[in-house]
């Protein structure tokens, strides 16, 4: 018997891969959105890059523990491994 289990994600736009993938410790008070932890086995991708040309794809992570607070867009953040290439999370609610 194969029992499929479905599992909110969260989305990030304009990701290529993932060297680690861990949840920050850190934590405010108030009604700040968090999750318990990350799903990083369970990333998936828009598209697949190809060679030599602009990749524009979304990634998607699933994780488990959201308090269903709304968090709005981030800004967007430089990879430190890969030239010219962002990541920008989008609104949503977890």
């Amino acid at each position: 018997m194969r029992t499929t289990i479905l599992a909110p994600t969260l989305t990030v736009a304009l990701l290529v891969s993932f060297s680690f993938c861990k949840k920050s410790s850190d934590t405010t008070s108030g009604s700040s959105a968090s999750i318990t932890a990350f799903a990083c086995g369970t990333a998936s991708f828009s598209s697949a890059a190809q060679i030599n040309s602009a990749y524009v794809a979304t990634a998607t992570i699933a994780y488990s523990g959201g308090n269903a607070v709304s968090y709005t867009a981030g800004t967007a953040i430089s990879s430190t491994g890969v030239s010219g290439l962002t990541a920008t999370l989008q609104a949503g609610t977890l």
